[in-house]
């Protein structure tokens, strides 16, 4: 069990690098700093992210009578920005490369900024005693973000066609060791998080992803395919920034269980708004005039 414990960590920070080497293989020193270069763009999905999301948790925790763990569970989740798997998502609903690609790298790296700060508020509201171990968390931006970007950002000046090419693929093997790692947590808590679903703790869930799902969709700019991407990465959180803070912290195991049922309740709300979306531009797509007849 202890082999287990102490592999686990190590698994989650491989298999999510190499979800970023996928973006660095696939990316330009353009696309990551597109946002730094746009502070206009990069403010507003600061507050999408990390100011709309993390206020919309505080105010719904305190409205609904729901356990403590599953109180500590979602705002914690509320304060993580940014999970891996998002830049893929992004592309798939025609983001543009540029805005998808900062966007994730320039709040992979705020988020030793951000994280921090979000929890000394957080701290201070509730007078709790939350910590964020800052060596763990810097190295997690180190060794499953900067690294593996810049190494895939080389590979990708040297041979660009063969490393786009090899990033799809590379993106496809690193989601099934995601799997391989996550599914038997999910299995693992499902009975906990079962458990836990009939006190409002979904609701608070829906309401608070809803939250980052208009933010987003509302501050993305002018282009629908970016605004949906901006909706999907405010609405979905940073499952391993949560639980890192949690085992520092040694909150109730229970605590595991709401951050992972908070992923799977992003999944359906995010994939209902996409639907929705994609339906109401169908429908506005002028129709193109019958042939006329032979």
């Amino acid at each position: 069990m202890q082999l287990i414990q102490t592999l686990l960590p190590l698994l989650i920070q491989g298999s999510l690098g190499a979800l970023v080497l996928a973006v660095g293989l696939d990316a330009q020193v353009s696309d990551v700093l597109h946002l730094v270069r746009r502070p206009g763009l990069l403010a507003r999905a600061f507050v999408a992210i990390s100011v709309v999301v993390p206020a919309v948790a505080v105010l719904v925790v305190q409205a609904l009578p729901i356990s403590l763990p599953s109180k500590v569970g979602v705002i914690l989740m509320a304060l993580a920005p940014v999970p891996p798997f998002v830049p893929g998502k992004a592309l798939k609903l025609g983001g543009h490369k540029s805005y998808v690609y900062g966007l994730y790298v320039a709040f992979a790296v705020l988020a030793v900024l951000i994280v921090p700060a979000t929890v000394a508020v957080l701290n201070q509201l509730y007078g709790s005693s939350a910590d964020v171990p800052m060596d763990k968390l810097a190295g997690t931006v180190v060794f499953s973000v900067l690294l593996p970007l810049i190494v895939g950002m080389l590979i990708h000046a040297r041979w660009p066609e063969r490393a786009s090419a090899a990033a799809a693929l590379v993106g496809r093997i690193a989601m099934i060791l995601v799997a391989i790692v996550i599914i038997p947590l999910l299995f693992r808590a499902w009975p906990a998080m079962l458990a836990m679903m009939g006190d409002g703790t979904v609701l608070a869930m829906v309401l608070i992803i809803a939250a980052g799902v208009a933010a987003g969709h509302v501050l993305g700019g002018p282009d629908l395919e970016n605004r949906m991407a901006l909706a999907g990465t405010a609405a979905t959180r940073h499952p391993g920034i949560a639980l890192m803070i949690a085992g520092a912290s040694g909150f109730d195991k229970r605590v595991t269980a709401i951050i992972l049922l908070f992923v799977l309740v992003s999944l359906v709300v995010t994939a209902i708004y996409q639907a929705v979306i994609k339906r109401v531009v169908r429908r506005q797509q002028p129709t193109s005039p019958p042939a006329p007849a032979r």
